[in-house]
């Protein structure tokens, strides 16, 4: 059997693919079959059953902690971040699944999911920016100890050196 010719012209690798694609039109493309509803509206309903509603909110549901808010700090532990990534990786299946499914034989129940989803949990979220700025901080710090930590109104002592704070 003969070999083919190549062809020469330049491949886009899938990263590049993913890269060039992620634009502000992603945001706001219709759902395929839906005037309402768009790919962005989608996500989100995604993102609150599979990843927000899990055990995210488990580790959200805690105190937040001054200690961790300092720049280096880890409010994460490898075992919870394993956790986290294995159960919304099976609850991603599951939701592309039943997706799948829906959308094969009865797309009207997967339109009306996404549009409860939407109106029970989503209805505020963001359904264009792609990113939001964190508030700083240095809102809620107080002071510096001697060795840099921050220290907050309250403390007797410094989380990381054990000195006395002098209020």
């Amino acid at each position: 059997m003969p070999k083919q010719p190549r062809n020469h012209e330049p491949t886009i690798g899938i990263f590049d693919l993913l890269e060039r694609t992620d634009t502000d039109e992603a945001q706001t493309t219709p759902l395929r079959g839906h005037p309402d509803l768009t790919l962005r509206d989608e996500a989100n309903a995604i993102t609150a059953r599979v990843f927000r509603n899990g055990f995210l909110e488990d580790l959200h549901a805690g105190q937040w902690s001054p200690v961790l808010s300092g720049p280096g700090g880890s409010r994460i532990t490898d075992a919870e971040m394993k956790k986290l990534m294995i159960e919304t990786s099976a609850r991603l299946a599951h939701w592309l699944y039943l997706r799948e499914l829906l959308l094969d034989e009865r797309p009207d129940a997967y339109f009306q999911l996404l549009s409860t989803m939407r109106r029970m949990f989503t209805h505020r979220w963001e359904r264009r920016a792609r990113t939001c700025d964190l508030p700083g901080a240095e809102t809620r710090q107080a002071t510096v100890c001697s060795c840099h930590a921050s220290l907050y109104e309250g403390w007797r002592f410094c989380p990381l050196c054990g000195s006395v704070v002098v209020a």
